[in-house]
Parts: C-alpha cells; sequence; structure tokens
C-alpha cells in the first residue's frame, strides 16, 4: 500500500483507469493529456473526469489543438506527444508540490520496449522500462510493471470501473502496434520465461550500472566538469550521457546522437553549443556542460 499522496498520470484506458482505482486514496490529483487525435478522445476524458469526481479527486487537463498536427512541428508525432505530456506532468508537480508521479505501464509494456529497443539496436544498461525513475526532480512510479495488461483489463471488468479503448492501437502500421499484438498473444508461460530472460540481462548489467549511477551522481555535483567526464572510460561516458539525457528531455536519443554528444564533450573546441533535439541545446562554458530548453 503506497503511504505517500501522489500524482497520476491516467489516460482513461484500463491500465491507468485499474491505477486510479486501486490508489486512488493515495492520489491527490490525475494529469490527463487529451490530443484530440481521436474522435473519441472527448469520451476518454469523460470517463477520467467521472471518476475523479466520484472520489473528489483533482483533476488536471492539458487540452491540445489538433489544428497543431497539421503543421510542420510535429514530425514525429509520439515523441512530440510524449514530450508535452512529461512537460504537462512536471508543471503539475511544481503547481502541487507533489514529485511524485503514478503511471499505468505494465509487464506488456515492459516486453514491449525491450522488443523496439532491439529493433533499433539501442545498446543500453537496461532493457524495458524501469520500475522507478525520473525527469528532472519529478519521481516517477510504475507499480504496475510485474502485472500483465490482461489482468489490469480483467480488474476493471471485475469491478465495474469504466474505462476507454484506443481503437488506433490495433493500426499495425505502427511498429509499436505490431509488437504489441504480438506480444498480447503470448500465453503466461511463454510470457514471463521472457520477462525473466530481459530481467536476467538487465541483472547481469547492474553492477556497471550502479557504478555508472555512482559517477553520474559525482558528476552532477561536480556541475558536469568536463575534465572529470573526461577521465571515464568510454562505456561509463556513454551512460553519463545518457543519464544526462533522460533527466533532461523525454525525448528518446539514439546511440548515435548519443556517440556525437561524447566527440563534442570530448572536443577541444570552446563555446560551441550542440542541438540535442529541437527542445534541447546543450554548451560548453568554462569546461561545464550547461542546457537550455528551446
Amino acid at each position: 500500500m503506497l503511504k505517500n499522496k501522489y500524482l497520476a498520470a491516467v489516460s482513461g484506458g484500463p491500465d491507468s483507469m485499474a491505477l486510479l482505482s486501486k490508489y486512488h486514496k493515495e492520489i491527490y490529483g490525475v494529469c490527463h493529456v487529451n490530443y484530440h487525435w481521436r474522435d473519441t478522445s472527448d469520451i476518454d476524458q469523460a470517463i477520467v473526469k467521472k471518476y475523479c469526481d466520484k472520489y473528489k479527486i483533482k483533476f488536471y487537463l492539458l487540452n491540445i489543438n489538433k489544428n497543431i498536427y497539421n503543421t510542420n512541428q510535429v514530425k514525429n508525432f509520439e515523441n512530440w506527444a510524449r514530450i508535452k505530456r512529461y512537460q504537462f506532468f512536471l508543471s503539475i508537480a511544481n503547481k502541487t508540490n507533489i514529485k511524485q508521479i503514478l503511471m499505468g505501464h505494465n509487464a506488456d509494456d515492459f516486453v514491449e520496449s525491450y522488443y523496439m529497443q532491439k529493433q533499433k539496436k539501442s545498446q543500453l544498461l537496461f532493457y524495458g522500462i524501469k520500475k522507478e525513475n525520473f525527469y528532472y526532480d519529478l519521481r516517477i512510479f510504475r507499480p504496475f510493471i510485474e502485472i500483465r495488461k490482461i489482468e489490469l483489463k480483467n480488474y476493471c471488468n471485475k469491478h465495474h470501473i469504466e474505462y476507454a479503448i484506443d481503437v488506433t492501437n490495433e493500426d499495425v502500421k505502427f511498429l509499436r502496434n505490431k509488437i504489441r499484438k504480438e506480444v498480447s498473444r503470448l500465453d503466461d508461460k511463454k510470457f514471463y520465461k521472457i520477462y525473466q530472460d530481459i530481467t536476467k540481462i538487465n541483472k547481469s548489467k547492474e553492477s556497471f550500472s550502479l557504478n555508472a549511477y555512482s559517477s553520474y551522481k559525482k558528476w552532477i555535483k561536480q556541475h558536469y566538469d568536463l575534465t572529470f567526464f573526461k577521465k571515464q572510460d568510454r562505456k561509463t561516458q556513454i551512460e553519463l550521457v545518457y543519464q544526462l539525457l533522460i533527466n533532461n528531455s523525454p525525448k528518446r536519443i539514439s546511440s548515435n546522437k548519443i556517440n556525437e554528444i561524447i566527440n563534442f564533450f570530448l572536443s577541444n573546441k570552446g563555446n560551441i553549443y550542440f542541438r540535442v533535439n529541437q527542445h534541447l541545446k546543450i554548451y560548453k562554458k568554462l569546461n561545464k556542460i550547461h542546457f537550455i530548453s528551446i
């Protein structure tokens, strides 16, 4: 049982509605994003709002004007949407001074993410989705990461909890949806064998990961000093940059981009900017690393 007050990210799907139901006594406020991406998105919003009203939970809404999708600002909707919602979550955390948020990611999401990472040939110290991590100073906690999606749906049905179904998840032209469909068809025996195999891979990397994270914390204390960074071996440098990025930008970064950033840090040129993506720039000044949010 969670004891502290939390925010919760709730889309209206069975995963997040199960989360809201199970922990509603510990949830101070719900964050809901309506992208108006689907004709039924207002129904999702209404379901979440109705539940919050019933249990007197604060309801925070981010309404996205769908006309923005037709502009050049949105080239990759999934990444853009992820950035928007994480920035929204952080803004509500700062407004309420509640720096913990619950998310409904589950075991299926964990396995799907692993397959996505392998498809992209990502070299990581952790595969899948972590049970806990941070976005800036916002602690993200995923209590359902070991529970299958179908169990959460069954929980909602058993307890008569209303939820919405995102029909766009059926569109297999998107890689994530194709993988999602394949994972959902796995019986529990096969599924949890894969889950355990991924966990073993993560466990084998755990010792280095802990040491690398310790180095990252030291680097923070030294205000991202480049002399400290240059003394690390390449593998640790990769992890330092990875930690730097996941704590300062919600947009996923490729291995090639990480290597480009390392080379930028190692170069002897002066006050030069490096554009990580459309939301973040890094620059070097007086042998330190600084960030500019765009």
